[in-house]
Protein backbone atom coordinates (compact mmCIF):
# COMPACT_ATOMS: atom_id res chain seq x y z
CA UNK A 1 0.00 0.00 0.00
CA UNK A 2 2.67 2.29 -0.57
CA UNK A 3 3.77 0.98 2.95
CA UNK A 4 5.56 -1.69 1.37
CA UNK A 5 4.99 -2.40 -2.26
CA UNK A 6 6.82 -5.49 -4.09
CA UNK A 7 8.42 -6.00 -7.46
CA UNK A 8 7.19 -9.38 -8.55
CA UNK A 9 9.02 -10.66 -10.93
CA UNK A 10 7.19 -14.25 -12.74
CA UNK A 11 8.91 -16.71 -14.41
CA UNK A 12 7.82 -20.05 -16.06
CA UNK A 13 9.29 -22.36 -13.57
CA UNK A 14 9.53 -25.51 -15.50
CA UNK A 15 12.52 -23.60 -17.41
CA UNK A 16 14.60 -22.64 -14.41
CA UNK A 17 16.67 -25.86 -12.81
CA UNK A 18 15.93 -26.80 -9.05
CA UNK A 19 18.47 -25.45 -7.24
CA UNK A 20 17.92 -21.76 -9.50
CA UNK A 21 18.76 -18.66 -7.70
CA UNK A 22 17.09 -15.37 -8.29
CA UNK A 23 20.89 -14.27 -8.70
CA UNK A 24 20.84 -16.07 -11.76
CA UNK A 25 17.91 -13.68 -13.47
CA UNK A 26 19.55 -10.97 -15.37
CA UNK A 27 16.24 -8.98 -14.79
CA UNK A 28 16.22 -10.17 -10.79
CA UNK A 29 19.97 -8.83 -10.71
CA UNK A 30 18.60 -5.59 -12.64
CA UNK A 31 15.66 -5.25 -10.06
CA UNK A 32 18.11 -5.85 -7.17
CA UNK A 33 20.76 -3.20 -8.11
CA UNK A 34 18.07 -0.64 -8.13
CA UNK A 35 16.56 -0.98 -4.50
CA UNK A 36 17.83 1.50 -1.86
CA UNK A 37 20.13 2.82 -0.79
CA UNK A 38 21.51 2.69 -4.90
CA UNK A 39 19.01 3.91 -6.14
CA UNK A 40 18.68 7.51 -6.48
CA UNK A 41 16.39 9.16 -4.01
CA UNK A 42 14.62 11.52 -7.13
CA UNK A 43 13.16 7.68 -8.13
CA UNK A 44 11.18 7.14 -4.73
CA UNK A 45 8.58 10.25 -5.16
CA UNK A 46 7.06 7.64 -7.86
CA UNK A 47 7.73 4.56 -5.63
CA UNK A 48 7.71 1.31 -7.60
CA UNK A 49 6.29 2.00 -10.87
CA UNK A 50 9.70 4.32 -11.27
CA UNK A 51 12.03 0.84 -9.88
CA UNK A 52 10.15 -0.82 -12.53
CA UNK A 53 10.76 1.23 -15.45
CA UNK A 54 14.61 1.77 -14.47
CA UNK A 55 14.98 -2.14 -14.21
CA UNK A 56 13.37 -2.49 -17.49
CA UNK A 57 14.93 -0.11 -19.23
CA UNK A 58 18.34 -1.60 -17.69
CA UNK A 59 17.09 -4.50 -19.94
CA UNK A 60 16.20 -3.98 -23.05
CA UNK A 61 19.37 -5.71 -24.86
CA UNK A 62 17.89 -9.08 -23.27
CA UNK A 63 14.95 -9.27 -24.84
CA UNK A 64 14.57 -8.91 -28.70
CA UNK A 65 11.10 -8.36 -28.99
CA UNK A 66 11.27 -5.35 -26.40
CA UNK A 67 10.53 -4.30 -22.98
CA UNK A 68 6.28 -2.73 -22.44
CA UNK A 69 5.14 -0.63 -19.98
CA UNK A 70 1.57 -0.80 -18.72
CA UNK A 71 -0.16 0.98 -16.61
CA UNK A 72 -2.77 -0.85 -14.49
CA UNK A 73 -4.12 1.69 -12.00
CA UNK A 74 -7.08 3.11 -14.36
CA UNK A 75 -8.94 -0.66 -15.09
CA UNK A 76 -11.81 -1.33 -13.56
CA UNK A 77 -11.71 -4.84 -14.02
CA UNK A 78 -9.20 -7.75 -14.96
CA UNK A 79 -11.08 -8.35 -18.08
CA UNK A 80 -9.42 -5.30 -19.37
CA UNK A 81 -5.96 -6.03 -18.54
CA UNK A 82 -6.43 -8.43 -22.33
CA UNK A 83 -7.39 -5.24 -24.28
CA UNK A 84 -4.58 -2.81 -22.53
CA UNK A 85 -2.21 -5.05 -23.22
CA UNK A 86 -2.59 -5.85 -26.83
CA UNK A 87 -2.56 -1.76 -27.10
CA UNK A 88 0.61 -1.38 -25.46
CA UNK A 89 2.22 -4.29 -27.58
CA UNK A 90 0.71 -2.62 -30.55
CA UNK A 91 -1.10 -5.69 -31.26
CA UNK A 92 -5.04 -5.14 -33.27
CA UNK A 93 -7.24 -8.08 -32.78
CA UNK A 94 -8.63 -9.45 -35.85
CA UNK A 95 -12.15 -10.87 -36.35
CA UNK A 96 -12.87 -14.35 -35.23
CA UNK A 97 -11.77 -16.12 -32.34
CA UNK A 98 -11.65 -14.41 -28.48
CA UNK A 99 -9.40 -11.68 -28.01
CA UNK A 100 -7.72 -13.63 -24.91
CA UNK A 101 -6.72 -16.39 -26.73
CA UNK A 102 -5.60 -14.29 -30.18
CA UNK A 103 -3.07 -12.11 -27.07
CA UNK A 104 -1.66 -15.46 -26.17
CA UNK A 105 -1.26 -16.40 -30.06
CA UNK A 106 0.25 -13.19 -30.65
CA UNK A 107 2.95 -13.45 -27.73
CA UNK A 108 3.59 -17.44 -28.25
CA UNK A 109 6.86 -16.56 -30.07
CA UNK A 110 7.66 -13.82 -28.28
CA UNK A 111 10.60 -12.75 -25.97
CA UNK A 112 9.52 -9.82 -24.10
CA UNK A 113 9.31 -8.26 -21.02
CA UNK A 114 6.08 -7.02 -19.67
CA UNK A 115 5.89 -4.61 -16.83
CA UNK A 116 2.36 -4.16 -15.49
CA UNK A 117 1.95 -1.71 -12.65
CA UNK A 118 -0.16 -1.35 -10.00
CA UNK A 119 -1.90 -5.60 -10.57
CA UNK A 120 -3.15 -5.61 -6.63
CA UNK A 121 -6.68 -4.58 -7.52
CA UNK A 122 -6.62 -6.94 -10.55
CA UNK A 123 -5.93 -9.98 -8.97
CA UNK A 124 -8.99 -11.69 -9.06
CA UNK A 125 -12.07 -11.10 -11.30
CA UNK A 126 -14.84 -9.07 -11.22
CA UNK A 127 -17.24 -11.18 -12.12
CA UNK A 128 -17.41 -15.47 -11.67
CA UNK A 129 -16.28 -17.13 -14.54
CA UNK A 130 -14.74 -14.39 -16.20
CA UNK A 131 -11.43 -15.03 -15.16
CA UNK A 132 -8.83 -12.91 -13.50
CA UNK A 133 -6.09 -10.60 -13.18
CA UNK A 134 -3.63 -13.62 -12.23
CA UNK A 135 -5.07 -16.33 -14.53
CA UNK A 136 -4.24 -14.63 -17.53
CA UNK A 137 -0.93 -14.09 -16.48
CA UNK A 138 -0.54 -17.89 -15.96
CA UNK A 139 -1.54 -17.87 -19.66
CA UNK A 140 0.62 -15.88 -21.05
CA UNK A 141 3.70 -18.03 -19.19
CA UNK A 142 2.60 -21.07 -19.92
CA UNK A 143 1.65 -20.22 -23.82
CA UNK A 144 5.24 -18.26 -24.42
CA UNK A 145 7.93 -19.29 -22.21
CA UNK A 146 10.70 -16.21 -23.71
CA UNK A 147 7.99 -13.69 -22.16
CA UNK A 148 8.76 -12.79 -18.24
CA UNK A 149 6.34 -10.63 -16.14
CA UNK A 150 7.32 -8.21 -13.84
CA UNK A 151 4.18 -6.46 -11.57
CA UNK A 152 4.62 -4.04 -8.93
CA UNK A 153 1.63 -4.54 -6.49
CA UNK A 154 0.53 -4.56 -2.89
CA UNK A 155 0.05 -8.18 -3.20
CA UNK A 156 1.67 -10.76 -4.15
CA UNK A 157 0.80 -12.79 -6.92
CA UNK A 158 0.61 -16.47 -5.17
CA UNK A 159 2.06 -18.37 -8.23
CA UNK A 160 4.56 -20.85 -9.28
CA UNK A 161 8.02 -19.22 -10.17
CA UNK A 162 7.22 -15.60 -8.26
CA UNK A 163 10.04 -13.65 -6.99
CA UNK A 164 9.29 -11.11 -4.63
CA UNK A 165 12.02 -8.18 -4.16
CA UNK A 166 10.00 -5.87 -0.58
CA UNK A 167 10.17 -2.26 -0.98
CA UNK A 168 9.99 -1.06 1.99
CA UNK A 169 10.61 2.39 3.78
CA UNK A 170 13.44 4.54 3.74
CA UNK A 171 15.45 4.77 6.55
CA UNK A 172 14.86 7.39 9.12
CA UNK A 173 16.59 8.87 12.72
CA UNK A 174 15.23 6.99 15.65
CA UNK A 175 15.99 9.60 18.35
CA UNK A 176 13.98 12.60 19.69
CA UNK A 177 17.17 15.51 19.58
CA UNK A 178 20.40 16.05 17.48
CA UNK A 179 21.82 15.34 21.04
CA UNK A 180 20.58 11.95 21.05
CA UNK A 181 22.27 11.28 17.95
CA UNK A 182 25.81 11.86 18.48
CA UNK A 183 27.33 8.46 18.12
CA UNK A 184 24.13 7.58 15.22
CA UNK A 185 25.70 9.08 12.26
CA UNK A 186 25.36 12.25 10.65
CA UNK A 187 21.07 13.23 10.04
CA UNK A 188 21.70 14.34 6.38
CA UNK A 189 23.11 10.51 5.83
CA UNK A 190 19.19 9.31 6.24
CA UNK A 191 17.51 8.58 3.25
CA UNK A 192 14.22 9.79 4.70
CA UNK A 193 15.93 13.68 6.16
CA UNK A 194 17.35 13.02 2.34
CA UNK A 195 14.20 13.02 0.71
CA UNK A 196 12.19 15.16 2.38
CA UNK A 197 15.13 17.86 2.25
CA UNK A 198 15.15 17.48 -1.90
CA UNK A 199 11.16 17.82 -1.72
CA UNK A 200 11.33 20.87 0.53
CA UNK A 201 13.70 22.54 -2.00
CA UNK A 202 11.09 22.10 -4.55
CA UNK A 203 8.79 24.36 -2.86
CA UNK A 204 11.37 26.64 -0.83
CA UNK A 205 14.35 27.15 -2.50
CA UNK A 206 17.24 27.54 -0.52
CA UNK A 207 15.90 25.63 2.64
CA UNK A 208 18.63 23.89 4.46
CA UNK A 209 19.54 21.73 7.72
CA UNK A 210 19.49 23.44 10.74
CA UNK A 211 19.96 23.39 14.39
CA UNK A 212 16.59 24.83 15.31
CA UNK A 213 14.90 22.39 12.83
CA UNK A 214 16.47 19.13 12.60
CA UNK A 215 14.71 17.22 15.14
CA UNK A 216 11.37 18.26 13.75
CA UNK A 217 12.52 16.64 10.68
CA UNK A 218 13.30 13.46 12.41
CA UNK A 219 10.00 13.64 13.75
CA UNK A 220 8.26 13.95 10.71
CA UNK A 221 10.33 10.66 9.49
CA UNK A 222 9.96 8.88 11.93
CA UNK A 223 6.08 9.35 12.24
CA UNK A 224 5.60 8.53 8.77
CA UNK A 225 7.69 5.94 9.56
CA UNK A 226 10.05 6.58 6.07
CA UNK A 227 6.75 5.97 3.78
CA UNK A 228 8.05 8.36 0.91
CA UNK A 229 4.76 9.17 -0.13
CA UNK A 230 4.42 10.85 3.08
CA UNK A 231 7.74 12.69 3.12
CA UNK A 232 6.65 14.17 0.26
CA UNK A 233 3.31 15.34 1.36
CA UNK A 234 4.68 16.69 4.45
CA UNK A 235 7.35 17.96 3.16
CA UNK A 236 5.10 20.32 0.84
CA UNK A 237 3.36 22.08 4.03
CA UNK A 238 6.77 24.61 4.31
CA UNK A 239 5.45 27.27 2.33
CA UNK A 240 2.89 27.98 5.17
CA UNK A 241 4.68 25.87 8.17
CA UNK A 242 7.24 25.50 9.78
CA UNK A 243 9.05 21.98 10.27
CA UNK A 244 7.76 22.12 13.70
CA UNK A 245 4.36 22.81 13.30
CA UNK A 246 4.27 20.32 10.19
CA UNK A 247 5.10 17.63 12.80
CA UNK A 248 2.48 18.66 15.03
CA UNK A 249 0.24 18.54 13.00
CA UNK A 250 1.09 14.88 11.73
CA UNK A 251 1.23 13.56 15.45
CA UNK A 252 -2.36 15.32 16.62
CA UNK A 253 -5.65 12.82 15.80
CA UNK A 254 -5.69 10.50 12.67
CA UNK A 255 -8.50 11.58 11.30
CA UNK A 256 -6.80 15.26 10.89
CA UNK A 257 -3.34 14.36 10.10
CA UNK A 258 -4.65 11.58 7.28
CA UNK A 259 -6.13 14.78 5.40
CA UNK A 260 -3.57 17.25 6.26
CA UNK A 261 -0.95 14.40 4.32
CA UNK A 262 -2.77 15.52 0.75
CA UNK A 263 -1.47 17.27 -2.26
CA UNK A 264 -3.08 19.50 -4.55
CA UNK A 265 -1.31 18.56 -7.45
CA UNK A 266 -3.38 17.91 -10.69
CA UNK A 267 -0.67 14.88 -12.38
CA UNK A 268 -0.73 12.92 -9.25
CA UNK A 269 -2.88 9.89 -9.41
CA UNK A 270 -6.23 10.05 -7.10
CA UNK A 271 -5.20 6.79 -4.67
CA UNK A 272 -1.82 8.76 -4.06
CA UNK A 273 -3.21 12.46 -3.26
CA UNK A 274 -3.45 12.22 0.28
CA UNK A 275 -2.55 8.75 2.98
CA UNK A 276 -5.83 8.75 3.49
CA UNK A 277 -6.44 7.43 -0.17
CA UNK A 278 -3.51 5.37 -0.40
CA UNK A 279 -4.86 4.04 2.98
CA UNK A 280 -8.44 3.42 1.90
CA UNK A 281 -7.14 1.96 -1.32
CA UNK A 282 -5.66 -0.71 0.20
CA UNK A 283 -8.06 -0.82 2.80
CA UNK A 284 -10.99 -1.33 0.17
CA UNK A 285 -8.73 -4.57 -1.50
CA UNK A 286 -9.52 -6.81 1.90
CA UNK A 287 -12.29 -9.05 2.99
CA UNK A 288 -14.68 -8.07 5.82
CA UNK A 289 -12.83 -10.53 7.39
CA UNK A 290 -9.11 -9.55 7.06
CA UNK A 291 -10.15 -5.98 7.75
CA UNK A 292 -11.92 -7.13 11.32
CA UNK A 293 -8.47 -8.74 11.89
CA UNK A 294 -6.04 -5.74 11.22
CA UNK A 295 -8.70 -3.53 13.34
CA UNK A 296 -8.47 -5.89 16.04
CA UNK A 297 -4.33 -6.36 15.42
CA UNK A 298 -4.43 -2.82 16.02
CA UNK A 299 -4.72 -2.74 19.68
CA UNK A 300 -1.23 -3.83 19.40
CA UNK A 301 1.93 -1.74 20.51
CA UNK A 302 5.29 -1.91 19.23
CA UNK A 303 4.57 -5.47 17.47
CA UNK A 304 3.51 -8.66 18.32
CA UNK A 305 4.08 -12.41 17.80
CA UNK A 306 1.90 -15.02 16.52
CA UNK A 307 0.86 -16.34 19.73
CA UNK A 308 -0.64 -12.93 20.91
CA UNK A 309 -2.27 -12.43 17.49
CA UNK A 310 -4.10 -15.78 17.81
CA UNK A 311 -5.06 -15.31 21.25
CA UNK A 312 -5.95 -11.47 21.35
CA UNK A 313 -7.54 -11.10 17.86
CA UNK A 314 -8.29 -14.80 16.62
CA UNK A 315 -6.23 -14.44 13.89
CA UNK A 316 -4.95 -17.67 12.46
CA UNK A 317 -1.50 -18.36 10.99
CA UNK A 318 -3.05 -18.71 7.04
CA UNK A 319 -4.71 -15.00 7.72
CA UNK A 320 -1.51 -13.22 9.20
CA UNK A 321 0.46 -14.64 6.01
CA UNK A 322 -2.45 -12.98 3.66
CA UNK A 323 -2.23 -9.56 5.69
CA UNK A 324 1.91 -10.16 5.28
CA UNK A 325 1.39 -11.02 1.52
CA UNK A 326 -0.93 -7.96 0.96
CA UNK A 327 1.79 -5.72 2.74
CA UNK A 328 -0.42 -4.94 5.72
CA UNK A 329 1.54 -6.58 7.82
CA UNK A 330 5.39 -6.94 8.42
CA UNK A 331 7.29 -9.93 9.11
CA UNK A 332 10.99 -9.35 10.97
CA UNK A 333 13.40 -12.35 10.69
CA UNK A 334 12.92 -12.67 14.26
CA UNK A 335 8.87 -13.82 13.25
CA UNK A 336 7.49 -10.84 15.03
CA UNK A 337 4.55 -8.99 13.09
CA UNK A 338 4.67 -4.94 12.83
CA UNK A 339 2.13 -2.67 11.35
CA UNK A 340 2.87 1.48 9.96
CA UNK A 341 1.73 3.01 12.67
CA UNK A 342 -0.27 5.61 10.78
CA UNK A 343 -2.24 2.48 9.56
CA UNK A 344 -2.50 0.37 12.87
CA UNK A 345 -3.83 4.49 13.83
CA UNK A 346 -6.28 4.01 10.76
CA UNK A 347 -7.72 0.46 11.44
CA UNK A 348 -7.84 1.11 15.25
CA UNK A 349 -9.86 4.46 14.30
CA UNK A 350 -12.04 2.05 12.46
CA UNK A 351 -12.61 -0.42 15.04
CA UNK A 352 -13.87 2.39 17.10
CA UNK A 353 -16.23 4.05 14.47
CA UNK A 354 -18.08 0.79 12.94
CA UNK A 355 -18.32 -0.47 16.67
CA UNK A 356 -20.01 2.60 17.51
CA UNK A 357 -22.09 2.57 14.39
CA UNK A 358 -23.57 -1.09 14.92
CA UNK A 359 -24.49 -0.19 18.56
CA UNK A 360 -25.96 3.26 17.65
CA UNK A 361 -24.20 4.17 21.43
CA UNK A 362 -22.94 7.06 23.29
CA UNK A 363 -19.57 8.52 21.27
CA UNK A 364 -17.98 8.35 24.70
CA UNK A 365 -18.92 5.20 25.70
CA UNK A 366 -15.86 2.35 24.62
CA UNK A 367 -18.17 0.09 21.76
CA UNK A 368 -18.45 -3.51 23.53
CA UNK A 369 -16.26 -5.06 20.53
CA UNK A 370 -13.29 -2.62 21.21
CA UNK A 371 -13.92 -3.07 24.65
CA UNK A 372 -13.45 -7.29 24.43
CA UNK A 373 -10.44 -6.90 22.09
CA UNK A 374 -8.74 -4.69 24.51
CA UNK A 375 -9.22 -6.88 27.45
CA UNK A 376 -8.15 -10.03 26.15
CA UNK A 377 -5.34 -7.82 24.92
CA UNK A 378 -4.92 -6.96 29.15
CA UNK A 379 -5.30 -10.71 29.52
CA UNK A 380 -2.62 -11.69 27.56
CA UNK A 381 -0.09 -9.45 28.80
CA UNK A 382 -0.89 -9.79 32.33
CA UNK A 383 -0.27 -13.38 31.91
CA UNK A 384 2.65 -12.94 29.96
CA UNK A 385 4.34 -11.09 33.09
CA UNK A 386 2.76 -13.29 35.73
CA UNK A 387 4.61 -16.31 34.07
CA UNK A 388 7.68 -14.40 33.90
CA UNK A 389 7.54 -13.51 37.47
CA UNK A 390 9.75 -15.93 39.28
CA UNK A 391 12.26 -15.76 36.15
CA UNK A 392 12.91 -12.16 37.48
CA UNK A 393 14.82 -13.48 40.50
CA UNK A 394 16.68 -16.54 39.07
CA UNK A 395 19.58 -17.64 36.47
CA UNK A 396 17.62 -16.66 33.59
CA UNK A 397 17.05 -12.78 34.33
CA UNK A 398 18.70 -11.24 31.33
CA UNK A 399 16.90 -13.45 28.89
CA UNK A 400 13.46 -12.85 30.59
CA UNK A 401 14.32 -8.79 30.96
CA UNK A 402 15.09 -8.57 27.15
CA UNK A 403 11.49 -10.61 26.81
CA UNK A 404 9.79 -7.78 28.95
CA UNK A 405 12.04 -5.01 27.48
CA UNK A 406 10.69 -5.99 23.77
CA UNK A 407 7.28 -6.10 24.88
CA UNK A 408 6.79 -2.72 27.10
CA UNK A 409 4.88 -0.76 25.03
CA UNK A 410 2.37 -3.69 24.53
CA UNK A 411 2.66 -4.17 28.63
CA UNK A 412 2.01 -0.47 29.52
CA UNK A 413 -1.13 -0.64 27.04
CA UNK A 414 -2.48 -3.58 28.68
CA UNK A 415 -1.79 -2.12 32.35
CA UNK A 416 -3.38 0.79 32.06
CA UNK A 417 -6.45 -0.87 29.94
CA UNK A 418 -6.53 -2.75 33.25
CA UNK A 419 -6.25 -0.01 35.18
CA UNK A 420 -8.73 2.56 33.60
CA UNK A 421 -11.34 -0.25 33.69
CA UNK A 422 -10.74 -1.37 37.02
CA UNK A 423 -9.30 -5.03 36.05
CA UNK A 424 -8.62 -6.25 39.51
CA UNK A 425 -7.35 -9.58 37.95
CA UNK A 426 -5.09 -8.35 35.59
CA UNK A 427 -3.39 -5.48 37.92
CA UNK A 428 -2.86 -7.92 40.95
CA UNK A 429 -1.37 -10.35 38.05
CA UNK A 430 1.01 -7.37 36.82
CA UNK A 431 1.67 -5.70 39.81
CA UNK A 432 5.07 -7.45 41.60
CA UNK A 433 6.68 -8.55 37.81
CA UNK A 434 5.78 -4.97 36.85
CA UNK A 435 7.36 -3.43 40.02
CA UNK A 436 10.63 -5.54 39.63
CA UNK A 437 11.08 -4.91 35.93
CA UNK A 438 10.88 -1.09 36.65
CA UNK A 439 13.05 -1.38 39.42
CA UNK A 440 15.71 -3.41 37.77
CA UNK A 441 15.63 -1.05 34.64
CA UNK A 442 15.87 1.86 36.48
CA UNK A 443 12.57 3.23 35.58
CA UNK A 444 11.65 5.30 39.14
CA UNK A 445 9.93 7.59 37.86
CA UNK A 446 7.82 5.74 35.02
CA UNK A 447 7.34 3.11 38.07
CA UNK A 448 5.96 5.94 40.65
CA UNK A 449 3.63 7.26 37.89
CA UNK A 450 2.03 3.95 36.74
CA UNK A 451 1.32 2.67 40.29
CA UNK A 452 0.06 6.31 41.81
CA UNK A 453 -2.08 6.46 38.48
CA UNK A 454 -3.62 2.64 39.45
CA UNK A 455 -3.51 3.89 43.22
CA UNK A 456 -6.08 6.82 42.26
CA UNK A 457 -8.10 5.32 40.37
CA UNK A 458 -9.00 2.22 42.87
CA UNK A 459 -9.32 4.64 45.50
CA UNK A 460 -13.06 5.39 47.40
CA UNK A 461 -14.37 1.61 47.44
CA UNK A 462 -14.89 -0.47 50.60
CA UNK A 463 -14.45 -3.61 49.17
CA UNK A 464 -12.06 -5.64 50.78
CA UNK A 465 -10.26 -7.10 47.81
CA UNK A 466 -10.24 -3.58 46.14
CA UNK A 467 -8.53 -2.25 49.05
CA UNK A 468 -6.03 -4.63 49.69
CA UNK A 469 -4.81 -3.93 46.13
CA UNK A 470 -4.75 -0.18 46.22
CA UNK A 471 -2.19 -0.60 49.96
CA UNK A 472 0.41 -2.66 47.64
CA UNK A 473 -0.25 0.09 44.66
CA UNK A 474 0.66 2.69 47.01
CA UNK A 475 3.71 0.58 48.92
CA UNK A 476 5.15 0.43 45.59
CA UNK A 477 4.09 4.01 45.01
CA UNK A 478 6.66 5.16 47.91
CA UNK A 479 9.53 2.59 47.69
CA UNK A 480 9.69 4.05 43.76
CA UNK A 481 9.05 8.07 45.14
CA UNK A 482 11.52 7.30 47.91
Amino acid sequence: MSLRLMLVLIIALPWLGAQADVDELPIGRAVERHLPPDIDLSQWTKDADRLALEAGAAQLDCFRHGVYFLSLAPLQSAEDIVPTTAEALGFSFYEGGQPRQQLLDYLRQKAMLIIMDNFEHLLAGSKPGQGSGVGLVIDVLKTAPEVKVLTTSQSRLNVQGECLFHLAGLDFPDWETPEDAADLGVPADYSAVKLFLQSARRVKPGFELAADNLKYIARICRLVQGMPLGIVLAAAWLTLLTPAEIADQISGEIEASLDFLETDLRDVPERQRSMRAVFEHSWNLLTPRERGVMQALSVFRGGFDRQAAQQVSGATLRELRVLVDKSLLQRDPTGRYGIHEMLRQYAADGLRRAATLRREQDPGEVPAEERSIYDAHSTYYAAFLASREASLRGTNRQKVLAEIRTEVDNIRTAWEWAVAQGRLDEIEQSLAPLARFCRIRGWYREGEALFSRAAQRLSGTHEDRTRLLRGKLLLQQGRFAG
